[in-house]
């Protein structure tokens, strides 16, 4: 199966609209959308998220409804939301491939703490 585009500007596989597919989905009550803008966004080559930009978008996520969001752990970025006090679930990247050294039991732990 190929990709159909519906738009110029997105692309759709094939096995979304699959009958074979579809009549196999076996969805659950209930999902939790988790955000990820917060976590991945600030990793866009040239982009700089200020604490304030974090604060703006984790407001509005909320005011969207969005009830869990992703933080990656930089320190001023996880201490401005946290000062938002927001009242949906918020999970924080503790470690990335990229991470620096020291890479020992104890700095994972301060890391782990710290969030």
């Amino acid at each position: 199966m190929g990709f159909v585009s519906k738009a110029e500007d997105r692309f759709v596989s094939d096995w979304n609209a699959s009958a074979d597919v579809l009549t196999e989905f076996r969805l659950p009550k209930r999902i939790i959308l988790n955000d990820l803008t917060l976590r991945e966004g600030r990793q866009v080559e040239g982009l700089v998220v200020s604490p304030q930009s974090m604060q703006q978008v984790a407001e509005e996520l909320v005011a969207a409804g969005v009830p869990m969001i992703q933080l990656h752990h930089t320190r001023e970025h996880v201490e401005a939301i946290g000062a938002l006090g927001l009242s949906i679930r918020t999970e924080v990247l503790t470690r990335s491939p990229t991470q620096s050294s020291p890479f020992t039991i104890e700095a994972h732990k301060e890391r782990i703490d710290f969030v």
